[in-house]
């Protein structure tokens, strides 16, 4: 989310609402039981696309969420190492996610973990991959405005190229902590 982006690392801390699953799933247990929509549309230069959409909801002490994560670049032509043309390409890239996360009431904690369907494609000469992976993490509320978030990402992780050529590619992990704190200065009391 555009929240995400801007807040870095600290966002792993923080995450509360369905853009949680794509960063720091823990983060699911700490939305509202209403259900929430999240989506971003970026268009780019040369015809690139990065568009996202997420669904999150709480029941209970338990988060979940859904989401598609989906980049398409424009048509380009490739060329050899000579600048001759090898024909017009276009890419794509997929990530379907779900994830769960339960919420900790005592220790004003949460755990998480998500799943996820990636896959790559490069129309022209027809290469194409799809794989699992696993993200878990975990959130702590430490005071009313202070949080650390940790997470570790494409755990088991795992890419099949051109599944008649059988070649296989392991996805690498990635570790992701944050401190932030939060200040509820439109926040409302009543009493």
């Amino acid at each position: 989310s555009v929240r995400g982006i801007g807040l870095g690392g600290a966002y792993t801390a923080v995450t509360n609402e369905p853009s949680a699953l794509f960063v720091n799933p823990a983060g699911l247990a700490f939305m509202s039981n209403r259900a929430q929509v999240s989506t971003m549309f970026t268009a780019m230069q040369l015809g690139r696309q990065h568009n996202v959409i997420t669904y999150g909801q709480t029941f209970g002490i338990l988060g979940v969420g859904a989401g598609v994560n989906n980049y398409k670049a424009g048509e380009f032509t490739a060329r050899n190492a000579a600048g001759d043309p090898l024909g017009e390409y276009k890419n794509q890239q997929l990530n379907v996610q779900g994830g769960v996360a339960l919420h900790i009431t005592e220790a004003h904690a949460s755990i998480g973990v998500a799943g996820k369907y990636l896959l790559n494609t490069l129309k022209g000469p027809n290469i194409r991959g799809d794989g699992w992976a696993l993200d878990i993490g975990t959130k702590i509320q430490l005071m009313d405005v202070l949080s650390v978030g940790l997470t570790v990402q494409n755990l088991a992780g795992e890419m099949k190229w051109n599944k008649e050529a059988g070649t296989r590619e392991t996805i690498p992990f990635t570790v992701r902590g944050g401190i932030a704190a939060e200040f509820g200065f439109n926040q409302r009391t009543y009493k």
